[in-house]
């Protein structure tokens, strides 16, 4: 599924939220066919996002920066994918939009865990 299908797809939106100390997972179910859209907002400087499905369709992945640029895509034959957000360029909390893409004919459910890197000193950490 090409990106511009992925942006004009009816789907649902997610919220993620935890603290900068520890991580939290957020599971969601993607319906088959279709796109679920999760909006994270990362303040600390570095955030490992790993998503892993239940192992039944093959899923897809796109991250959108605030900006609009596509940051990360993993279209492998797989449900699952690891990146590290970075932050550290920024003083405050930047925006991320991640698009889970069910290439199946049946649903999948997934969790989403967001695990800070590298806390920073000066700023706590939260993802919506």
């Amino acid at each position: 599924m090409s990106l511009p299908k992925i942006l004009t797809a009816t789907f649902a939106v997610g919220l993620l939220s935890m603290s900068a100390i520890n991580a939290q997972a957020r599971d969601y179910r993607v319906e088959s066919e279709s796109t679920k859209r999760i909006n994270l907002r990362v303040c600390d400087d570095r955030v490992r996002l790993d998503v892993t499905g239940d192992r039944d369709t093959d899923l897809d992945f796109r991250i959108i920066s605030s900006n609009g640029d596509q940051i990360f895509r993993d279209d492998d034959l797989d449900d699952r994918m690891t990146t590290t957000l970075d932050n550290s360029d920024s003083s405050d909390c930047s925006l991320y939009t991640l698009y889970v893409v069910n290439l199946g004919d049946v649903f999948n459910e997934f969790s989403v865990d967001l695990t800070p890197v590298r806390a920073s000193a000066s700023r706590s950490a939260s993802y919506e």
